[in-house]
């Protein structure tokens, strides 16, 4: 059972499930250089298939498609607009880069 961690307001049941039990969401590696517009967001801890808990943020976008990450740096980038913004609608890219030792890693950036 997940538990969450924040959320951007109280969300209905179809959006909880949406978010959080539906595994049908889109990890945001897959949508670099995309623009979204995150409307709903939740971060969540949860039990994953190797029985480790992660912390994992996914966020509905306007048009109703769902993204998740366990990406800490595009959590950490996510949490800053999200404050910044303080509830005002705002769209992302989503970026990847190379850390240090050479691994690539999610984030995203204010557009």
């Amino acid at each position: 059972m997940a538990t969450i961690i924040s959320q951007s307001r109280e969300l209905s049941k179809v959006e909880r499930y949406k978010l959080i039990e539906d595994d049908t969401s889109i990890s945001v590696t897959k949508a670099v250089d995309q623009l979204l517009s995150p409307v709903v967001w939740v971060e969540y801890s949860d039990t994953n298939t190797e029985g480790k808990i992660v912390d994992v943020l996914a966020f509905m976008t306007d048009d109703g498609i769902v993204y998740s990450t366990i990406s800490d740096t595009f959590k950490r980038h996510f949490r800053k607009i999200t404050e910044i913004m303080d509830g005002e609608p705002f769209v992302i890219r989503v970026i990847s880069g190379t850390s240090k030792n050479g691994r690539t890693f999610a984030s995203c950036a204010l557009v």
